[in-house]
């Protein structure tokens, strides 16, 4: 089992945002929406990623919404023109050799946006990981599209059952509750 945590601070500085293959189970990425503001800094976690031959983690929510289709290109084109490898958290979890990368991720389900980017991740070569939560309420034509981004190498984790607020339910129910529960 691997964790994710968000960060926000300039890219190139959050340490933990950077994997080097030491096979923690809790990771750190750095959100690239709009609203965390951290699209100014990230050819620096990019480059840092290359010099160093880590594994930058960012992430995002809904294309075209909280983070705009341009800003993801910009991200992949980035990692290409760097020669940086692409990398899920299945990746990590099986313990695969790390060289100069990025583990692109979204979280929550926003299914149809995702799989409007399938042309974009493939003009990459990106593999991405997709963390679903409410996986139970998506009707099954969600399900089917979540089946083709699988199809195309891409990797579908879960981001929770209910997509609690932990601090929160843990606070009110204690940390059992919430391993049991999400």
């Amino acid at each position: 089992m691997l964790g994710l945590v968000a960060c926000r601070v300039d890219v190139q500085g959050v340490e933990r945002a950077f994997y080097d293959g030491d096979g923690r189970k809790v990771h750190c990425a750095v959100n690239l929406d709009h609203k965390a503001g951290n699209m100014s800094t990230v050819d620096s976690g990019l480059d840092r990623a290359r010099d160093r031959g880590e594994v930058i983690e960012l992430y995002g929510h809904r294309p075209g919404g909280t983070i705009d289709v341009a800003d993801i290109e910009y991200v992949l084109a980035g990692a290409r023109d760097r020669g940086l490898a692409f990398y899920t958290y299945g990746d990590f979890a099986a313990g695969r050799p790390i060289s100069g990368g990025i583990a692109f991720s979204f979280d929550d389900f926003s299914i149809f946006e995702w799989h409007a980017l399938r042309p974009l991740f493939d003009q990459y070569d990106a593999r991405i990981t997709f963390f679903l939560t409410r996986y139970q309420n998506q009707g099954y034509d969600k399900k089917l599209l979540v089946k083709d981004l699988a199809d195309d190498g891409h990797d579908i984790a879960a981001h929770g059952v209910a997509h609690l607020r932990a601090p929160t339910y843990v606070e009110e129910n204690g940390l059992a509750a919430y391993m049991k529960d999400e």
